[in-house]
C-alpha cells in the first residue's frame, strides 16, 4: 500500500472526486453491477478537455492482468511512492502546506482526439489532471 504523506491527505479536491465518481459509475454499470442497466463491455469514459477529447478507462478499476499493464500498474505505483516520499521529505523540512489545485486521474487505453482533427494519439498510459476536464460523457468515440 503506498503511504499518503500529511500534506496530501488533509486536502481534497471536488473536481477529482466527481470525475473519478463518474468513472466508478460508469465502470459498475458495464460490469452488469447495476440492476436493469448495461453498457457494452468496450465502453469508455470520454473527458473533454481544452485540448480534445480523452477517452480511456481508469487505471485502478482495471480488471486487466498481462503483463504489460502490471508493467504499466509498476510504473504508476513507483511515481506515486517517490512523489509522496519528495512530499514527506519537504514535510521535514518545514513545509506545512502544498497548493493543490487539481487532482489526477490515471487512465489505460487511452485515446485523445486533438480539436485540431489531426491523427488521434493511442496511449497506453495516460495521466489526465482533473482542472483540463470540461465535461465528461461515456460510449465510443466516432
Amino acid at each position: 500500500m503506498i503511504k499518503i504523506p500529511n500534506l496530501l491527505k488533509e486536502k481534497i479536491n471536488l473536481k477529482t472526486i466527481t470525475i473519478q465518481t463518474f468513472f466508478e459509475t460508469i465502470d459498475l454499470i458495464t460490469n452488469g453491477e447495476v440492476a436493469g442497466i448495461s453498457f457494452e463491455e468496450e465502453t469508455n469514459v470520454i473527458a473533454f478537455t481544452s485540448f480534445g477529447t480523452v477517452s480511456g478507462k481508469i487505471a485502478y478499476l482495471s480488471k486487466r492482468e498481462d503483463a504489460h499493464f502490471t508493467s504499466i500498474e509498476g510504473i504508476h505505483k513507483g511515481f506515486i511512492t517517490s512523489r509522496n516520499k519528495r512530499l514527506e521529505y519537504l514535510e521535514n523540512d518545514g513545509i506545512k502546506e502544498v497548493e493543490i489545485s487539481s487532482g489526477f486521474i490515471p487512465l489505460i487505453d487511452v485515446e485523445i482526439r486533438y480539436f485540431n482533427n489531426s491523427e488521434p494519439s493511442k496511449l497506453d498510459y495516460f495521466l489526465l489532471f482533473a482542472d483540463q476536464v470540461v465535461g465528461l460523457s461515456f460510449g465510443s468515440l466516432h
